[in-house]
């Protein structure tokens, strides 16, 4: 049976409203992207209602946390229907979930999360990463400093691994790409803009973190 991870399951909690989500993540994933390298780096939930959240207040008013990972599509997709069901999420209201449904048939998902790990293993992407990661997680293990599927503690990514993951977020692939934060002078809440929109009254260019906010709050 293969080890490599190809799912995981996350929970996100919004710093303002106290509101949880617990989701499902299997789409790239492999050796050489781990769980901890795609959540909230290149990965914001797929949630309608986690995207309004960071639309209003920013990524940063997020705390998240990879809950478990996963060697199969299947696996991932029936613990998180587990968990959700356990915790009666679509009847507390401080879940952001709007369901606890498992999806009938995503075999084609773990097919091609494989596929994926053998072409990057093909094109020799991430071959240094891997060896070394490897060495290290190892010992680690052996420590009690690391857990089976998750990063090596005091791993370093490469400075190409570095420039590659820079200019996947350069651009036109950067999320936050021909938009800008505004902040609202008086509810003190910050939402995106295009850039080609004027400001409306009422509201300044930039944002303004939790922690200012609560700072000016008690002033």
């Amino acid at each position: 049976m293969s080890n490599i991870i190809v799912a995981y399951t996350y929970l996100l909690i919004h710093k303002i409203t106290h509101e949880r989500y617990y989701g499902v993540r299997y789409q790239g994933i492999c050796e050489s992207h781990t769980p901890e390298d795609d959540l909230w780096i290149n990965y914001y939930s797929s949630s309608k209602e986690v995207q309004k959240l960071i639309e209003e207040h920013g990524v940063d008013s997020f705390d998240y946390e990879v809950r478990r990972t996963f060697t199969t599509v299947e696996s991932a997709i029936a613990y998180e229907h587990k968990v959700l069901r356990r915790l009666n999420v679509i009847n507390k209201s401080n879940w952001l979930n709007k369901s606890d449904n498992k999806a009938i048939d995503r075999a084609s998902s773990q097919k091609g999360a494989r596929l994926a790990h053998i072409t990057q293993r093909q094109n020799g992407h991430y071959d240094a990463m891997s060896k070394k990661g490897v060495a290290i997680k190892r010992q680690k293990l052996l420590l009690g400093e690391c857990v089976p599927g998750g990063k090596p503690f005091g791993f370093k990514d490469s400075t190409a691994t570095r420039k590659k993951k820079s200019l996947a977020q350069s651009g036109k692939r950067n999320s936050q790409y021909g938009t800008r934060w505004i902040t609202n002078s008086e509810t003190l809440t910050n939402k995106k803009i295009s850039r080609a929109d004027p400001i409306p009254d009422g509201w300044l260019p930039g944002r303004i973190t939790t922690k200012h906010a609560k700072e000016l709050a008690e002033t």
